[in-house]
């Protein structure tokens, strides 16, 4: 689900709210221990990820994106996406230059935050 509108603000703000929803949700503790345990992409693949469906650790993520043109050439954009299950965020600004109609450079830095949450359990 998504909704994205442009503003009439100078030459454009844009903005953009995206929620993402996904019913195949591996277990995060599960995929982790899978992975510090190194048991190797092929076999990681094969008891987490479906061949059909999107497969995440994460069931519910929002992404906000915020756009503006400071000139008719150069736009800013600001991307951040959150995990609402999870400990994570990541962050994504950018510059991006179209000199011509059929050419748009882009440069930017991905930031993400966050750790892992390894699950504790006590035995009785």
């Amino acid at each position: 689900m998504s909704l994205d509108y442009t503003f009439p603000l100078g030459t454009g703000l844009y903005g953009l709210v995206e929620q993402f929803y996904n019913q195949n949700v591996a277990p995060r503790d599960s995929f982790n221990a899978a992975l510090l345990a190194d048991v190797g992409l092929q076999r990681l693949a094969a008891r987490f990820l479906s061949p059909t469906q999107i497969t995440t650790v994460s069931r519910n993520q929002t992404g906000v994106e915020l756009g503006y043109d400071l000139t008719p050439l150069l736009r800013a954009n600001c991307l951040w996406i959150h995990d609402w299950n999870g400990p994570s965020d990541a962050f994504a600004p950018s510059l991006s230059w179209s000199p011509r109609s059929d050419l748009e450079l882009s440069g930017g830095v991905q930031l993400f935050g966050g750790g892992v949450r390894v699950a504790a359990s006590t035995a009785a």
